[in-house]
């Protein structure tokens, strides 16, 4: 199995949130994720914040440019 480096990790963490990674992929992120401590906390912070906004999303709709500006800044983190 390969190993990956954080920015790597980081990378596959938007990845497997949106459901893109296939199952080597995402073997490879769960084995970094366990050896990096920083890389889990950043990938547990990840899940709840895509939680909330999901839960926010479905409360009431952001307008697209704005939602197309965070998408781009958490895509640039």
């Amino acid at each position: 199995m390969k190993v990956i480096s954080c920015i790597e990790a980081v990378t596959r963490m938007f990845e497997v949130l949106q459901g893109q990674l296939n199952i080597k992929q995402k073997a490879e992120l769960d084995t970094h994720i366990e050896e990096c401590k920083h890389c889990c906390d950043r990938f547990e912070f990840e899940k709840l914040f895509k939680e909330k906004l999901s839960e926010i999303n479905k409360e009431q709709k952001a307008p697209k440019n704005l939602s197309k500006k965070v998408e781009k800044l958490l895509s640039e983190f």
